[in-house]
């Protein structure tokens, strides 16, 4: 059973890895975005157009992983499902 949890783990961890890669993308997105908010006098504009860029951003990137998750069969494609280690 170890033998197939180390094998089936590095897999897996290398699937949620990419989903950590798009969060990274996605936040360096987020960036560029929230600096390019023009400055305003009342404090509530800017935080209101900041807000709707995160939502945003939280909206790519929930569509970016599901695309990730659908292409790779949530991991399958690239790692195999359990079972197959057995």
């Amino acid at each position: 059973m170890r033998g197939v949890w180390s094998e089936w783990f590095w897999a897996l961890k290398s699937h949620e890895n990419n989903h950590g890669r798009n969060a990274i993308a996605i936040a360096r997105q987020g960036e560029k975005a929230i600096l390019a908010v023009e400055p305003h006098t009342d404090c509530t504009v800017i935080d209101q157009r900041a807000s709707a860029i995160a939502a945003g951003l939280i909206e790519a990137l929930k569509l970016r992983d599901a695309e990730y998750d659908k292409r790779t069969n949530h991991g399958e494609l690239e790692a195999g499902e359990l079972n197959d280690y057995f």
